[in-house]
């Protein structure tokens, strides 16, 4: 059986009633050649939400900058191409901020696509094997059908590689923006393959009864979401 998660939020409401949702992070040249600091925010059903580009000398160099950065992602799960980004561009924008960062408070709130696809592809595996052990005991019951199959063997390590295997096409822009685009895109992606995956409870008394109501996000990113939630920053 997957393992459940341990958070209070509720089951069956739709996600936006208990959680701000999730910001993505990325470093890079803006359009002017000038490096810049992406930021996009994201709603929990994974659309774009807010956009913000900043030139690293006033993100890392301003304190009114950096403040108002840090509210954009307050309350936010934060995801970038890697967990480098998000520890580097946090650490910076609370230093400049004069927010104190000695307890790194976003590794709680930091997640990665590969992981979630992960979550998802974990839990596919798990109602097929509850599937495959009641056909075993005579029930007769029809296989799970997915628009897309997917195997648990080596599954994408990086952003780059599920934008892959998503079949998502590069974002037009300045590399900042095409970097945060991109985990946008694939944060989309992965909402609508996990609605699709629990989908199936619907459908399925005794899947629904063994893993309990149809959950809004993937593990991974639920945890970062509600985690998130309830952490203000002294700003």
């Amino acid at each position: 059986m997957v393992p459940t998660d341990e958070l209070n939020a509720p089951e069956q409401v739709a996600p936006a009633t208990w959680a701000v949702g999730s910001a993505a992070l990325a470093l890079g040249q803006d359009q002017h050649g000038r490096e810049a600091l992406a930021l996009w925010q994201i709603s929990v059903d994974g659309r774009p939400t807010g956009a913000w580009v900043e030139p690293v000398e006033l993100a890392f160099g301003d304190r009114n900058t950096a403040r108002r950065l840090l509210t954009c992602i307050e309350r936010r799960a934060l995801t970038g191409a890697n967990p480098d980004i998000v520890g580097d561009v946090v650490t910076k924008l609370s230093a400049t901020a004069e927010v104190d960062g000695s307890d790194p408070w976003w590794d709680k709130h930091t997640f990665l696509a590969p992981a979630v696809f992960a979550d998802v592809v974990d839990r596919r595996m798990s109602y097929e094997k509850t599937i495959g052990r009641l056909k075993d005991s005579g029930r007769k019951i029809a296989d799970l059908e997915w628009a897309r199959e997917f195997s648990a063997e080596a599954l994408p390590a990086t952003l780059g590689e599920l934008r892959e295997l998503a079949r998502l096409a590069i974002p037009e822009g300045a590399p900042a923006v095409a970097e945060a685009l991109t985990v946008a895109h694939v944060l989309r992606w992965l909402v609508e393959l996990w609605g699709e995956t629990e989908q199936v409870k619907g459908r399925r008394t005794y899947i629904q009864e063994e893993y309990g109501p149809v959950e809004p996000l993937p593990p991974t990113w639920r945890v970062a979401v509600a985690v998130a939630n309830t952490n203000r920053l002294p700003l």
